[in-house]
């Protein structure tokens, strides 16, 4: 199972969808005869976050839907779930739910990898909703939380996020401030788009790749820390 679910990452990160799909099937038939242990509700979490990559969202909603219902008869974290419905939720221009699951994930006890990822995921939503100031918070609190642990992707993700805010209020010196060399980029894109939520949501959502690796902080026994849906 964990070869099938490495060659699948492995094909759908080298854009060999086909190949990925026939691997993810694979470790799709295989999950009823295999005893995983601890490691089974991590595996269907990866699994449907590789299918959410290669655009299955039904499929990927199934998983999360089984992986739910067995995390909840036995009381362990739904977390890895929720991460996928709400990048699918976000995906399917869902804002208001994606919002939701981030926020409801934002309760957990996270690390600051984590929380600085999620808050960028969400301000990404609020900023979908028109929330401006609230996307701003996150992105600033994501931007805090990545300088201190030297989070570069995700630093780079919340400055984007900061920039595309202050563009939508035409404040353009503290966007250069946030982007440098890339603002002119940006900006001509802004222009030439009519919406400035709904177009530059685009750039994100087509290069946003779930982890499939999820952090040891969200597969605690749930327990610990269950957030009621």
């Amino acid at each position: 199972v964990n070869l099938y679910l490495l060659l699948a990452d492995t094909d759908v990160h080298l854009g060999r969808h086909e190949r990925g799909d026939r691997h993810c099937d694979r470790v799709e038939r295989l999950l009823p005869e295999v005893d995983l242990g601890e490691r089974e509700l991590p595996t269907m979490a990866q699994l449907a976050g590789i299918r959410f990559r290669l655009g299955q969202y039904g499929k990927a909603r199934l998983l999360i839907e089984e992986g739910i219902a067995k995390a909840q008869r036995e009381g362990k974290s739904q977390a890895p779930f929720w991460v996928v419905a709400a990048l699918i939720a976000g995906r399917e221009n869902r804002h208001e739910e994606s919002a939701r699951l981030w926020s409801q994930l934002l309760e957990l006890e996270l690390n600051s990898q984590d929380e600085s990822e999620f808050r960028t995921n969400r301000g990404r939503e609020l900023r979908e909703l028109g929330n401006l100031s609230g996307a701003r918070d996150d992105f600033q609190r994501a931007l805090e939380l990545a300088q201190e642990g030297s989070f570069r992707n995700v630093e780079a993700g919340a400055r984007e996020g900061l920039a595309r805010i202050y563009l939508a209020k035409r404040d353009t010196a503290r966007a250069r401030q946030q982007q440098g060399d890339t603002f002119r980029d940006i900006y001509c894109f802004f222009d030439g788009v009519g919406n400035k939520n709904k177009g530059l949501s685009l750039i994100f959502y087509n290069t946003q790749e779930i982890f499939l690796e999820f952090s040891a902080s969200l597969l605690i026994d749930g327990r610990k820390r269950l957030i009621h849906q």
